[in-house]
Formats: C-alpha cells, structure tokens, sequence
C-alpha cells in the first residue's frame, strides 16, 4: 500500500501564560509513496512536533494533513489509534521497547492492538532476518546494542506493513556506522514503497535522503542534497 500524503497550512499554537506560542508555523509539505525525506533542525525547533501531528499524536490548532485526499485529523482517540495502527508505523525517539517482553515479542505486539486475524510469528521472523538480528529473536532489549536496539525498534513499526514510516531522531545515539546502517536501512525501506519522513539534527545523515527540509522556529523550508 502506497500513499499521498498531503499537508497545507499546518500549524500547533500553545498558549504560555496570555503568550501563545506557535510550535509549528503554517507548514506545506508533500510526500508520496517511496519518498525518503528528512527534517533537519536543532532542538525546539518543531521537528518532533510536526511528527507528531503527522502520527495524530497532537491535534493542529489549524490546518489540513490530508492522506490521498482524505482528512486525517482525527479528534478520536481510538480512531487515531487504529490510523496509526495501520497506515503509520512510528519509531520514536530514544528507548521504547518494552524491557519486559523479548525482540521477538516487542516486534508483534502491534499486530494484537487491533482486530487482526492469522499470525504474524512468521512476518516477525521475516523481519529480524532481513534486518540482521534474526538470532535476537529470543533476547531482552538488555542485552542489546544501541545499534541493535534501533533495528528492533523499526522491525516493530513496520510490522502492520504501514504506507508511511515516521522516524524521530533515529540516530540520536548511534555512532558512524549504525548510522550508516540504519540510513541503508531506510533507503531499502522507501524503495520498497513506503514512504519514509526522518526527523533529525544529524547532519551525516544529510546524503542518504531523496529530499531534505530545515526547520526553524516552526518553519519548515527546503533546501536541495
């Protein structure tokens, strides 16, 4: 499943006090199936924001996010969630797989948070091989690397199949290498159909993308890579 996704006038106000403070500035953007696309910007600059109203985590103060036409601001709460259930998958940043459960485990969890039939042990599996930890299947997220750890967490969100794949500072603490890694990673991941939005302050990661955007006290521009 591929996907266009389409945001006009964009904006998120919060209000401090009688100040109200604008987060996110009438962003444009448009993103179709197989894009690989960053967001590049330093913290506070509304990156994370911009993701988040994507992912239907924040409701816009005004504005449109449109999915093949269709609105996609959802004020339900369950109706959010069932959209990122299945049209998104979201890697969030820092550590979020449940210490609890195994790879294996964390990886289909996703697929149980909605009315789903079959079962997706061999999907799961699938996945962890064709991101090289297929023999981490039975770890705990203890044990593994901050490099490992991230191809976990991205096996994880890709386990519904989703259109659109949202990236939250996915290299944060990564060094030269895994960054690498998981950059190829992506690329093979929009190649594939998928659209793929990164956000970011990593300036390595600047040469992997198709497109590249700066943001900036909730502005966003674009510039060329």
């Amino acid at each position: 499943m591929t996907v266009h996704l389409e945001i006009k006038n964009l904006r998120k106000d919060y209000k401090r006090g009688e100040t109200v403070f604008s987060a996110v500035k009438d962003v444009n953007l448009e993103v179709n199936g197989g894009d690989f696309i960053s967001v590049v910007g330093h913290s506070g600059s509304g990156k994370s924001t911009l993701l988040n109203l994507i992912a239907g985590l924040l409701l816009p103060t005004s504005g449109e996010i449109l999915l093949d036409g269709e609105s996609a601001i959802i004020s339900s709460d369950d109706k959010a969630s069932r959209l990122r259930n299945t049209v998104i998958g979201h890697i969030p940043q820092g550590q979020s797989l449940l210490s609890n459960l195994t790879v294996f485990d964390n990886v289909r969890l996703p697929f149980y948070l909605s009315e789903r039939e079959g079962d997706p042990s061999a999907q799961v599996h699938e996945l962890l091989t064709g991101l090289g930890i297929g023999s981490l299947a039975g770890s705990y997220p203890n044990s593994l690397s901050g490099g490992e750890a991230r191809r976990v967490a991205i096996a994880r969100a890709l386990i519904n199949k989703p259109a659109i794949l949202l990236a939250d500072e996915p290299t944060s603490d990564l060094d030269a290498e895994n960054t690498d890694e998981i950059m190829l990673l992506f690329k093979r991941i929009a190649k594939e159909g998928t659209a793929v939005i990164m956000v970011t302050h990593d300036q390595r990661t600047l040469n992997a993308v198709d497109r590249s955007y700066t943001m900036e006290d909730g502005v966003l521009s674009n510039h060329s890579v």
